[in-house]
């Protein structure tokens, strides 16, 4: 059956389960929450992990051991997110995988840590900017969201158009004003299911304390693979309007099947 024939839904819980392992793999990034909850200015609930910006009140080796440990989350995090998206390109279109898996793969990796970098750093300096303004948490927290949704396909551009981050962030921005109903379905799906992980976490606390460790669990390994995994098929159905035809022709194995061949 090809791709086309299935259900959006259908796609979804096929790449999943077919990339079961790389999506599961995202519960190594457990150890970093688990870590940062040692700190005082950090708690866990509804499957996030929220810090307080005041690293003021924190000495200089608190602070310097949060930003190692960010660093090296945000370098985990863009491993398993650029694996996961390779995956599922190359389920829909065909890639020259041994090509890609020698020369592109690693650069993959370092442009999407430094984007994730980046961004982060622009979002901690907006946040001491609103402070430093006296703004409400409220206004804050509103700016931040509004950026988040703004780039929300630029880990796709920059592995499907392998594009630098820059050109990625425009491109991300014109795929979200042509093909706005895609980009409300990514925002509606990321909502409901980042809005059940308060109701699983309550229903969890009824029967044993322990329902921020399972919807952290649960946010790691199906919501943010489950999200990306969406937000790659709908970016690859646009991108395969323009080059969809060039990898019909293509012959080359599949990413798992090029690993396999190369054990």
């Amino acid at each position: 059956m090809v791709v086309e024939e299935i259900s959006l839904v259908g796609q979804i819980r096929k790449q999943y389960v077919d990339n079961f392992l790389l999506s599961i793999s995202f519960a190594i990034l457990l150890i970093f929450a688990f870590f940062f909850l040692q700190f005082q200015n950090m708690a866990l609930f509804s499957g996030s992990v929220f810090f307080d910006y005041s690293f003021a009140q924190l000495a200089p080796e608190v602070v310097i051991a949060q930003a190692v440990a960010g660093l090296l989350f945000l370098s985990m995090y863009a491993i398993l997110l650029t694996l996961l998206i390779l995956a599922v390109r190359n389920d829909l279109s065909h890639i020259k995988v041994h090509f890609y898996l020698r020369e592109m793969v690693q650069k993959f990796f370092v442009v999407m840590a430094v984007y994730f970098v980046l961004i982060s750093v622009v979002f901690v300096g907006l946040v001491l900017l609103g402070q430093a303004l006296s703004l409400s948490v409220v206004w804050m927290n509103l700016v931040l969201l509004i950026l988040s949704l703004a780039l929300v396909f630029v880990p796709q551009s920059l592995v499907i158009d392998e594009k630098p981050i820059f050109e990625s962030i425009r491109t991300n921005l014109y795929v979200i004003l042509s093909h706005p109903i895609d980009f409300i379905l990514v925002v509606v799906v990321s909502t409901v299911l980042v809005a059940l992980l308060p109701l699983i976490e309550y229903l969890v606390d009824q029967v044993v304390p322990v329902g921020r460790f399972v919807s952290i669990i649960l946010m790691f390994v199906v919501v943010i693979p489950v999200i990306e995994i969406l937000k790659t098929i709908l970016y690859m159905r646009r991108f395969e309007l323009v080059r969809g035809h060039e990898y019909a022709q293509k012959k080359h194995p599949g990413l798992r099947g090029a690993i396999t061949h190369h054990k």
